[in-house]
């Protein structure tokens, strides 16, 4: 038999330099280091890289990583732009550490940085003072606080950042992003609240807004909204809000998700679920949660309602998600639950009364 001849072309070593630093910028830094080892071609390349990526799960011991985020910042080509830093690090490390990161970021101009730190107190996360990146070209923030809440008392002071999300802190101010005038898209994710139970969100030029597992949301009474013009609102908590906003007339996208108010059900919220729809009235794609239909079934007599909350209905979406405290209803079960169906009809015909030609979506578990 004739063996066939392979090509044992080194071709990905031909490339560019720009071409393969850019390659490299993709991958954990670690990795992206270690390729240095490959042969004298690739010895520098990883100092050209326009992203990094540091994770301290690639490595056995803290002090390692620690090391390696050092070695990393102070052999880099800074004559090179940096794009984004990305600090994943489920353990607590020390302040040094975090600092050159963020000595890092600013000297670099860089306009995506993503942080998640493990928090143990509050004293154990380092977190990032407005001053570190003011006048900076920073554009995407996301601050991640597994453990223990931070707390915020001051507002942001972000002027050229547009994307915000915050996960794990805690709020005590009461308005917290009015000096962030270019903010267009916040989710605010896991968060917990003190103090005063109304908080202001005013953001001129945010579109898009999410709210998502909240901790202790249940505490806030009420949501001010001056973001005149919002297009998406997502909200999951386990009680509704009340929303208190200028006439959202950008809105198109809705996604309520509600989980349940453990005890007693109570009218005062899913009367205030229905205000809080009431509010969001413009939303066209409206997406809402079997625990949500639920929820809104609770009213009184919701099908004498009239008119429905929402003018202008063109899609209206049921997930049908996992119930954790079904209703003791003796009617067919839906997704394993037990849920009364002519329940579930009435909540959906009083929606879609305004909108008899919109689409309607029941999207089951796999």
């Amino acid at each position: 038999m004739k063996r066939e001849n392979f090509n044992t072309d080194d071709r990905l070593s031909e490339l560019p330099d720009a071409i393969l630093a850019h390659i490299l910028s993709f991958l954990d830094t670690k990795y992206a280091v270690q390729t240095s080892s490959l042969s004298k071609r690739w010895i520098n390349l990883w100092i050209s890289v326009t992203n990094l990526n540091f994770h301290n799960s690639s490595f056995r011991k803290l002090t390692s990583f620690q090391r390696f985020v050092d070695h990393v910042l102070t052999r880099r080509d800074n004559s090179i732009s940096l794009n984004s830093i990305v600090f994943n690090c489920n353990k607590t490390i020390t302040l040094k550490c975090f600092e050159k990161v963020l000595i890092c970021a600013k000297a670099n101009g860089v306009k995506n940085l993503e942080v998640c730190m493990y928090c143990i107190s509050r004293r154990s996360f380092f977190f990032i003072p407005n001053y570190t990146f003011s006048g900076s070209p920073l554009r995407i923030l996301k601050l991640k606080c597994p453990g223990y809440c931070r707390e915020i008392k001051t507002p942001f002071c972000l002027a050229q950042v547009q994307s915000l999300s915050l996960d794990g802190f805690l709020f005590d101010g009461l308005y917290l992003f009015s000096k962030c005038p270019n903010l267009v898209e916040l989710s605010i994710i896991g968060c917990d609240v003190k103090g005063s139970k109304k908080r202001i969100i005013s953001a001129p030029q945010l579109e898009r807004l999410n709210i998502a597992l909240c901790i202790n949301f249940s505490q806030i009474s009420k949501i001010v909204l001056s973001s005149p013009k919002l297009t998406l609102f997502n909200f999951k908590a386990p009680n509704p809000v009340l929303l208190r906003s200028d006439e959202l007339v950008h809105l198109r996208t809705v996604t309520i998700d509600l989980g349940y108010y453990y005890g007693s059900f109570e009218k005062e919220y899913t009367r205030t679920a229905m205000k809080m729809l009431q509010m969001l009235h413009n939303g066209e794609h409206v997406t809402l949660s079997m625990q949500t239909i639920e929820y809104l079934y609770m009213i009184t007599g919701v099908r004498k309602i009239s008119p429905s909350p929402f003018d202008n209905l063109k899609s209206l979406k049921i997930i049908a998600g996992k119930i954790k405290q079904p209703f003791d209803y003796n009617g067919p079960i839906l997704n394993h639950k037990r849920i009364c169906l002519n329940a579930f009809n009435q909540v959906i015909n009083y929606f879609l009364q305004n909108s008899p030609q919109a689409e309607m979506v029941l999207e089951l578990p796999r």
